[in-house]
């Protein structure tokens, strides 16, 4: 029998829920977010308690409460407000004139933190509390309702009304929480959830994520959908785990199942009681490749999807291969932090191993670099000798047995939900989220489906983090200043419930604008005004270190560039559209600055002459490179980079071709050493305004370690050369008038 359990939530929202876990202990739960008191709930909770928490202490929430707010005001920005009132800086105003930017997103100055240029804090933007922090601080008594509905009424969210969460937030919401709630699959399988729902006198829809991550990992959650929030605001949620993974039966093969699991699992919320049939699905990565795969299987209930962060190709070539070469020390980190300890875990209760196997696992995920650089990488012994991965090798050898549609791209023409498609410009599957919602407005199945595509692209890397090591975008990129999860309600209250709250009216595209450090609402993508201009490499044979030229010129007679490639010293990764460990992945992601990298004698820099206006390019990236190599095969890496006045050299976008591959995957062959070729390099996309007193900048190099593997340049299978097969190779890149090696810049004018 199920134990009831009265939860107060009040304004430390987000305390309560990290806390909920532990205190439901697995049974259900009743969420009470009315109350209104300065006040958190420390000590045991009873069964059956309708008023109030039976500990509420007082003091020290009281600190809390301060101390949470303290962070808060610093993360806006208000503690550097008073460092620069200190300094005797009185020019950034602290009450806005006119309505504040900071509540329409799209006109955000922006800010570059930690570079000699960053945009000056004097801008006469004012200074509000955005709305997110309304909705979650403010909701108190009446006085402070009255003035945050005044509020959020007065600045709405620009990409639709956003009346749903800003009224819904404040109302009176009580929420059931259902744990470990049985949903069988057509096979018998059965698979287990977590409903948050709203207690409600009639059904509400629900929004669907599966995950292979925990359904009860609670960081998992709420960085891309807020349940409490959500069920707030109506809807009923279902975080699931997938077959074989955590709470729920079966065995784990990654995508084999998710077409058919993902259908059955939207008709089992359609038919419960306290749902009204309107099914939504919403999460990233592995999350929103089963959106996509459900929602090809066409299930009845299906309405529509948020699928965030997640390609377009069969995902054994989304997950381990980039322009042909393998993601070794991407796919080891997500195998040894997010797969294999659940699957050794799994083991030791089956009776198949022993725990050693289980502290081998968890150990290996500090040993991604040294695990990357074992050599055959066809016999890895962690993955050998601990059968937690096996699809490691199926996917080296290319083979797929699987039973799931080939890839996304192949089945547009069977999705017939609308979506609202999300990636960032350092996510590593950009290229599939961009092409997923460009074809799915020509070729999805119905006219809702293809008119009702969305396309939202922040600078963000694959988990949605706007903060790299180096480099932060400001408040507003983030998806907590950005009201990512108030984006999402709004999406699912206009498809699942039928609102009209102005996002069918709204421009399909929201994009952020780097350099600018601003969001920005198109009409299309690619965007029609663009111009796209070739620009040439340019050198006298000595591009090692700065010394190349980058121009819209044409070039005439130029001698040749080279570079000595050896795989036993690879050109390290440095941030960029990677997924390696380090605090998730904050530490080698995103903008950092290449110049350690830039000053190897491996890696060729063209760099343009001081910018003196403005210039903004913004959409697909294609470079040509005319280059020969002394090996059978071989890898060619581009980089684009914005060069600030301090010298730092920025990575916005990178390109990778194996050589064997560079007529495609279905069409594999050697090259002849010493011939040149053309080689076409998809760098993907960006959207950056280089700014005046800034350089464009395009290196090029043949490795990136240990995020791809290393080209032995032997041109044997995959995986099969060890230590000694590695072979050096002269690489030779040529920029002349006959064979013109350049970067197609797509130039938006200004």
């Amino acid at each position: 029998m199920l134990e009831e359990t009265t939860i107060v939530l009040g304004p430390l929202g987000y305390l309560g829920r990290r806390g909920l876990q532990a205190l439901t202990n697995g049974v259900q739960a009743v969420i009470d977010s009315s109350n209104a008191g300065i006040q958190f709930l420390f000590g045991p909770v009873l069964p059956n308690q309708d008023a109030g928490p039976v500990f509420a202490f007082q003091v020290l929430p009281i600190i809390i409460f301060f101390a949470s707010l303290t962070s808060v005001l610093y993360y806006l920005g208000v503690l550097q407000f008073v460092v620069n009132l200190l300094a005797g800086d009185f020019r950034r105003p602290w009450v806005p004139a006119a309505p504040s930017p900071l509540c329409d997103i799209r006109h955000l100055p922006g800010a570059h933190r930690g570079t000699t240029d960053r945009a000056p804090l004097h801008r006469e933007w004012g200074f509000c509390v955005p709305r997110l922090v309304l909705q979650k601080y403010l909701a108190l008594s009446s006085p402070d309702k009255r003035i945050a509905h005044e509020f959020l009424k007065r600045y709405p969210t620009k990409w639709g009304r956003g009346v749903t969460m800003g009224r819904s937030l404040l109302m009176s919401t009580r929420i059931i929480l259902e744990k470990n709630v049985e949903m069988p699959l057509r096979d018998g399988t059965v698979t287990r959830a977590n409903v948050y729902r709203p207690e409600a006198s009639a059904p509400v829809p629900a929004i669907l994520v599966r995950t292979p991550y925990s359904k009860d990992l609670l960081f998992a959650q709420t960085f891309s959908l807020d349940p409490v929030r959500a069920a707030e605001s109506g809807f009923a949620v279902v975080f699931q785990d997938t077959r074989g993974r955590y709470e729920s039966d079966g065995d784990f093969h990654p995508y084999r199942y998710e077409a058919e699991d993902g259908y059955d699992s939207v008709e089992w919320v359609a038919g419960q009681d306290w749902c009204d049939g309107s099914i939504g699905m919403s999460g990233l990565s592995y999350l929103g490749a089963a959106q996509w795969l459900a929602a090809i299987e066409r299930p009845p209930h299906l309405k529509t999807i948020v699928p965030m962060t997640i390609g377009s190709q069969h995902y054994m070539d989304t997950m381990a291969y980039k322009g042909g070469a393998f993601k070794v020390g991407y796919l080891l980190f997500w195998i040894t932090a997010f797969v294999a300890p659940d699957v050794a875990l799994r083991r030791v209760r089956e009776g198949k191993t022993d725990e050693g196997e289980v502290m081998r696992v968890f150990e290996s995920i500090d040993q991604v670099y040294e695990l990357s650089r074992h050599l055959p990488l066809s016999t890895l012994p962690l993955l050998k000798e601990n059968p937690v991965a096996d699809f490691y090798f199926e996917w080296m050898r290319r083979e797929s047995e699987d039973s799931q549609p080939a890839s996304i791209r192949d089945h547009y023409s069977q999705v017939g939900v609308p979506a609202l498609n999300v990636s960032g410009w350092y996510d590593y599957f950009l290229d599939g989220t961009l092409e997923n919602f460009t074809r799915m407005q020509r070729e999805g199945a119905t006219e809702d489906a293809r008119g009702g595509q969305r396309l939202l692209i922040g600078p963000w890397d694959h988990i949605l983090g706007s903060v790299s090591s180096e480099y932060d975008f400001g408040v507003f990129a983030s998806t907590l200043g950005a009201d990512f999860v108030g984006l999402q309600l709004q999406h699912f209250a206009q498809h699942l419930k039928g609102e009209p709250n102005g996002t069918a009216e709204a421009p399909p595209v929201r994009i952020f604008v780097m350099g600018e450090n601003a969001w920005r609402d198109e009409n299309e993508w690619p965007l029609a005004r663009t111009e796209y201009v070739r620009w040439f490499l340019h050198s006298d044979g000595t591009a090692k270190g700065e010394g190349g030229g980058l121009s819209p010129d044409e070039p005439g007679e130029e001698a040749v560039d080279a570079y000595l490639y050896d795989p036993r010293d690879p050109a390290p990764t440095v941030g960029g559209a990677v997924g390696l460990p380090g605090l998730v992945q904050g530490v080698n992601v995103g903008p950092r600055d290449q110049r350690p990298v830039e000053v190897r004698p491996d890696v060729l820099v063209y760099t343009s002459a001081v910018l003196e206006e403005p210039l903004e390019v913004t959409g697909p990236l294609r470079a040509t490179l005319h280059a020969a190599s002394s090996a059978r095969d071989t890898d060619f890496i581009v980089r684009l980079c914005d060069v600030y006045p301090d010298g730092a050299s920025r990575i916005l976008a990178e390109g990778v071709t194996r050589a064997r591959y560079r007529d495609g995957y279905d069409r594999p062959s050697l090259i002849q050493p010493g011939e040149v070729y053309a080689y076409e390099i998809d760098l993907v996309a960006t959207s950056n305004v280089f700014r005046p007193g800034h350089r464009v900048r395009v290196d090029v190099t043949s490795s990136s370690f240990p995020y791809l593997d290393r080209n032995p340049n032997t041109g044997n299978p995959l995986g099969e050369d060890g230590p000694e097969d590695l072979q050096p190779a002269v690489q030779t890149v040529f920029h002349d008038a006959a064979r013109p090696s350049h970067l197609a810049l797509p130039v938006i004018p200004r």
